[in-house]
């Protein structure tokens, strides 16, 4: 048994002759509480600092060595040790983490590679359970882009075109190529537009360009996975109801087909349901991500679901 003084922001006890205190905003800290509480003797020497905890996060696939995070021997990138610390802080799934990595690593560009760093370093850009990443896309009314107007963003659409057709230079801002980007990017494209999330493989990414802070990309592959619908965490995990990558068009067509009694409710008749069966709704039929996690409670869910139904 150890000895030990525990509140919200910090934890202290004393382990092998030794004094430890480790606070709240540590990685190690949620992992440090969870040994101790549920009485792991053995588990709390592996969360005393931030890189033994790190390591046994890791499972074994990342290093630490001078507090800098290593995959086979090679240190990472600063962005990827920020997002390892985050992830590790919050208790999350590392091996999303670890495939985002394997799938990066099979992009032929090295400029590519190193250019997602820097656009991975915007908010909302979470990383998906198979080590993809979702970034956003302003579309015109009817679900197409705005600048041919012809291509389908609707929830369930994969678009793609050939590699070889788009320039990875980060000093052309403006080339063919399909484009996503931050929530800002996305926001401030255009006023009269709507939102739709996007998950990118890493190894489609062709570039980043530098005209928008590293904002947006050129990629040449995307699947749209359904309506922006609030901030989102540093991972998401696809909701069952989601529509998955691998059947993304039929899904499309049957979700089109489908009706539900609260596609012709205003916005009366939608605040007179539950707010559980406007969440089910709003998920599952209408394809908003993060609709559950909408703040402002039913108004403000109401008020969306108004606006992805056009």
């Amino acid at each position: 048994m150890i000895k030990y003084t525990m509140t919200q922001d910090s934890i202290s006890l004393v382990h092998g002759g030794k004094s430890h205190v480790v606070t709240s905003g540590a990685p190690n800290f949620k992992n440090l509480r969870s040994a101790l509480i549920d009485e792991r003797w053995d588990d709390v020497p592996k969360h005393l600092s931030v890189a033994k905890s790190l390591e046994t996060w890791a499972k074994g696939k990342f290093s630490i060595k001078d507090n800098k995070v290593l995959f086979d021997g090679k240190e990472l990138p600063e962005t990827l040790t920020s997002r390892i610390s985050e992830m590790a802080k919050n208790g999350e799934d590392p091996n999303m983490l670890f495939l985002f990595w394997e799938r990066l690593k099979k992009n032929p560009s090295h400029r590519s590679v190193t250019q997602l760093y820097d656009f991975l370093t915007h908010q909302n850009i979470p990383l998906t359970a198979d080590g993809c990443f979702l970034a956003y896309k302003s579309i015109t009314q009817d679900m197409k882009d705005h600048y041919t107007q012809k291509i389908d963003n609707t929830p369930g659409a994969v678009n793609e075109m050939p590699r070889n057709e788009i320039s990875d230079d980060p000093d052309e801002p403006c080339h063919v190529g399909f484009h996503v980007g931050s929530i800002k990017y996305a926001q401030e494209f255009r006023q009269d537009a709507k939102i739709v999330v996007c998950k990118v493989n890493p190894e489609d990414v062709v570039c980043v360009p530098k005209d928008e802070s590293f904002g947006k990309m050129r990629v040449c592959r995307y699947a749209v996975v359904g309506f922006y619908g609030t901030k989102l965490s540093s991972t998401y995990e696809e909701d069952k109801g989601q529509i998955k990558p691998e059947k993304q068009k039929k899904a499309a067509n049957k979700s089109k087909k489908s009706k539900s009694r609260f596609d012709s409710m205003d916005m009366d008749k939608l605040m007179q349901q539950t707010l559980e069966s406007l969440r089910n709704y709003a998920t599952h039929k209408l394809h908003i991500i993060g609709a559950s996690k909408i703040l402002g409670g039913k108004t403000e869910l109401v008020l969306k679901i108004l606006e992805v139904r056009g």
